[in-house]
């Protein structure tokens, strides 16, 4: 990632709750995206040499060790695209 983009949470991050997200543009600090989904964090894929990122969150009632996760990309653009399905964690 090309450090201009940083993704940081707006509520505790604890297993089994809901987490607000936000990736937010360093330079300047305007929010970029937030997370709209009553999901949990599960982690992020930044593009090699890029500005953009995927977010993955699950349910956080879903406490198995391989869970379910919704996939969403992220762009320093300010848009965001839902990649469609559910993927299981590894």
């Amino acid at each position: 990632m090309s450090r201009s983009l940083a993704l940081v949470t707006l509520s505790p991050w604890a297993s089994g709750v809901a987490t607000i997200l936000s990736v937010i543009d360093v330079q300047t600090g305007k929010t970029l995206w937030r997370s709209k989904q009553n999901e949990e964090y599960a982690g992020f894929i930044a593009e090699p040499n890029g500005k953009d990122l995927a977010v993955m969150q699950q349910d956080p009632s879903d406490s198995s060790l391989h869970p379910s996760i919704d996939v969403v990309l992220v762009r320093s653009t300010a848009t965001e695209t839902d990649i469609p399905g559910r993927y299981g964690a590894t």
